[in-house]
């Protein structure tokens, strides 16, 4: 195991189960996202707001408690 990943093991992240989140996209977005910072900021931000929904939720619904 590389020191960067024993670092993040051993330090930084908790001993829980983790999610991961994959955002995908229609081809025909992924031009303009690539190249107008602006609209991939605005993607960016809605994403994360979703993600960051869905923690509340649970955490309102008393999932980790």
């Amino acid at each position: 195991m590389c020191q960067g990943t024993l670092n993040l093991l051993t330090y930084v992240l908790p001993a829980v189960p983790l999610r991961q989140w994959v955002l995908t996209l229609p081809f025909e977005l992924r031009a303009p996202l690539a190249y107008e910072r602006n609209l991939m900021g605005a993607v960016a931000r809605i994403f994360a707001g979703s993600v960051m929904g869905w923690y509340r939720r649970r955490q309102a619904e008393g999932m980790w408690a």
